[in-house]
């Protein structure tokens, strides 16, 4: 065989292994420890095929148990589930897409029209509010807080528009006036919405600081316990004293009247740090 097609021959069947080894690695299964609930808020345990998924998942695959029949189940058939220490929920929403790059836009029909569709959305955190995040395939990241029947998004809105025959492009930050509505009875959840960004992160902080509006001082209790601490404190009370001699003899038969005195004086607590 000439080596040329020797070599032909060689790159082909590396290619078809290289091939074989992706499918398989595909096909592979990782299924981890997680919940399901059902559309009549029956809670079962099992296991999902957890892939780390970078944009929200329209469906997963559960199992029951090990070696069990799987089952893949979407929005339609779940309320929400749990793996890998995360928790989506299935919800109906209005989407109103943006762009995080406008100004690669040529018209506003690049941008998308508002929508409803059905998603899992992850949740970010929960409290008197909950934030949501969804990850779209784009690469685009939508966020939405609890609204008054379903999540409503958090908005950035692009806009697209000609000036004097020039394309020009501006990002309206419309969220920061939404969480300065729905946070203005924490002030000091309120002064931090103008620095917040348009990411999880932030918003995340932002929310868990008004979910835990007023409760500042039981933190820094806990943190001077941490640390350690000396109490001082005043002492009062009665001093009893008497003479006794041991022995025989004048000394021993010697008699002394007890006394009493009011003593006053100061304790100390030494508390040690936890670590």
């Amino acid at each position: 065989m000439p080596p040329t097609a020797f070599r032909s021959l060689v790159r082909l069947c590396t290619s078809v292994v290289l091939v074989c080894f992706t499918l398989m690695a595909v096909g592979q299964k990782n299924f981890v420890d997680g919940y399901i609930i059902e559309k009549n808020r029956d809670s079962i345990r099992g296991q999902i095929d957890y892939r780390d998924w970078g944009t929200n998942p329209g469906h997963i695959i559960f199992r029951q148990t090990d070696g069990a029949r799987s089952r893949i189940l979407g929005t339609a058939d779940l309320l929400a589930f749990g793996v890998n220490g995360d928790r989506y929920e299935a919800y109906t929403i209005r989407l109103f897409p943006y762009s995080s790059d406008p100004e690669r836009l040529a018209s506003e029909e690049d941008i998308g029209a508002p929508h409803d569709t059905t998603v899992f959305l992850q949740v970010v955190t929960r409290g008197r509010l909950t934030l949501w995040e969804f990850r779209e395939t784009t690469g685009t990241n939508y966020y939405f807080i609890t609204g008054r029947e379903k999540p409503e998004q958090l908005r950035l809105i692009s806009r697209i528009y000609s000036n004097n025959g020039t394309i020009r492009f501006d990002q309206q930050e419309a969220y920061k006036n939404q969480l300065s509505f729905l946070l203005q009875d924490c002030g000091t959840a309120a002064r931090r919405v103008k620095a917040t960004e348009y990411k999880r992160e932030s918003l995340g902080k932002l929310i868990f600081s008004y979910n835990n509006c007023g409760k500042d001082m039981v933190k820094k209790r806990g943190d001077d316990h941490d640390r350690g601490k000396v109490l001082v404190f005043p002492v009062a009370g009665f001093e009893a004293s008497t003479v006794k001699f041991s022995g025989s003899g004048v000394t021993a038969s010697q008699h002394y009247p007890a006394s009493s005195s009011p003593v006053i004086g100061a304790g100390a607590l030494f508390i040690l740090a936890r670590n």
